[in-house]
């Protein structure tokens, strides 16, 4: 919940949000450092509108049999948390794409490395080929850091959650998503 509050509190610093949210001085998350978020004060949004409804093929909650998992859809076996995905206007995701697409990499400072930026996410190409090649960079960018959704760098959302964006990143899957 602490790291929830503070992503909140960023994405109002950067007029993601409009609703503040409080937060004790000091409280910042061990998970990130206190400068990381001081500096999204200023942070461009990137352009929601090419974020999929990700968790659209997605029963989230689906317990598997006999775990305490959830599974993706009925017809798959890949067991998930059963949080996962988020819902793809998350605030603490939005936060984490904000984050990696302006600084680079999130969890800010990992060797997770953005393999687009901010003005990359939001730019438009011509040439439908860069279009295709743009889309699985933001579909990378995306998993990346729903696999780190909680600031810590692998604990989030494995890929397997979101079948849309592993489609997109890589079109000639095969699986639940490319069905």
């Amino acid at each position: 919940m602490q790291l929830h509050n503070n992503l909140i509190a960023a994405l109002v610093a950067i007029g993601a949000v409009t609703t503040p949210v409080s937060a004790a001085p000091g409280s910042l998350s061990d998970l990130l450092r206190r400068d990381v978020l001081a500096e999204a004060t200023g942070l461009a949004r990137p352009d929601q509108s090419f974020i999929p409804n990700f968790a659209a093929d997605v029963v989230r909650g689906t317990k598997a049999e006999g775990s305490a998992d959830c599974i993706v859809s009925p017809a798959s076996k890949a067991r998930i948390p059963c949080t996962c995905p988020p819902d793809s206007d998350d605030p603490n995701f939005l936060a984490g794409l904000a984050l990696a697409l302006n600084k680079g990499s999130f969890p800010v400072g990992s060797d997770v490395v953005a393999p687009i930026n901010l003005a990359q996410w939001n730019s438009q190409p011509a040439d439908q080929a860069a279009q295709a090649a743009l889309q699985q960079q933001r579909a990378t960018v995306m998993i990346q850091v729903l696999q780190s959704l909680s600031g810590q760098k692998g604990v989030g959302c494995p890929g397997a959650s979101t079948p849309a964006l592993v489609k997109q990143q890589n079109p000639s899957a095969v699986g639940p998503a490319g069905k």
